[in-house]
């Protein structure tokens, strides 16, 4: 998924110096809030892809499991009338559909996975967007009394960290890891070293 290459870029940068090192702290807010603004469309994008991708996904499983309790009842029904042949034929055909069901079982599991991490990115952005515009309307505000903006934005910064790390500590409690936790969890580690 392309989001999480651009995804990292955002977690990975360290937001602190690009704010305590500027000398235009509203440019580059308001320059980061694009980037951010972008990255809430593309994560739209992709989560409708997968969205859609996940409901074929789905319809193909259901047709496959319903041949194959088609299958499990005919079976059933020649056994019970001593037509053991034909029930083995009935049978066999259920088996040769169990391997295909089970793969796209686990594509829908991974792609449940996957919309779920996508959501929560997705409330991330959101969220980090409204910090932002919050410290920028405050620095807006607070220029006329004087207070530092370097010190109201590091401020938020703290805040999108912790968040950061409260969105590491959810990421943690799930059992199995798909690819996109993995990258999600090392993602998180980096910015934690920043």
């Amino acid at each position: 998924m392309s989001i999480v290459k651009r995804f990292s870029n955002i977690m990975t940068s360290n937001v602190k110096q690009l704010f305590n090192k500027s000398k235009d702290p509203m440019k580059d807010m308001t320059k980061y809030m694009r980037e951010l603004e972008e990255d809430v469309r593309t994560v739209k994008g992709e989560m409708e892809a997968l969205d859609s991708n996940r409901a074929r996904r789905k319809r193909e499983m259901d047709e496959y499991e319903e041949k194959i309790e088609k299958y499990e009842r005919y079976s059933e029904k020649y056994m019970e009338q001593g037509k053991s042949r034909d029930a083995k034929i009935y049978l066999s055909k259920k088996e040769e559909l169990m391997p295909k069901f089970e793969e796209l079982k686990k594509v829908y599991d991974l792609e449940e996975d996957n919309a779920e991490k996508m959501k929560k990115i997705h409330e991330k952005l959101l969220m980090d967007i409204e910090v932002l515009k919050s410290t920028m309307n405050r620095i807006t505000v607070d220029e006329g009394k004087g207070f530092s903006k370097v010190e109201e934005v590091q401020q938020n910064v703290d805040k999108m960290v912790c968040r950061a790390e409260a969105i590491e500590e959810i990421n943690n409690l799930s059992n199995s890891k798909s690819d996109l936790d993995k990258e999600f969890d090392e993602l998180l580690r980096q910015d934690s070293n920043n």
